[in-house]
């Protein structure tokens, strides 16, 4: 099932609307479990620690997601 994105637009950013919100949250468990039968199940164990700490470092680097703005 495919859900309509419901985003608003305020000073410049997409910001996530109530509607939105609740249809992410209903398409996270379909959504993960794809994710990890398309990607995670295909890695093996051996290699997983040193993937999970360059996944730490990255988010660390965009600060959660959010990219820094360059100086």
């Amino acid at each position: 099932m495919h859900h309509a994105v419901h985003l608003r637009a305020v000073h410049g950013e997409a910001v996530l609307t109530d509607a939105g919100l609740r249809a992410m949250h209903a398409a996270q468990p379909g959504h993960l479990a794809s994710a990890r039968r398309r990607v995670l199940d295909h890695i093996p164990a051996d290699l997983l620690p040193a993937i999970a700490a360059t996944l730490a470092e990255l988010a660390e680097l965009t600060e959660g997601g959010r990219r820094r703005q360059s100086p």
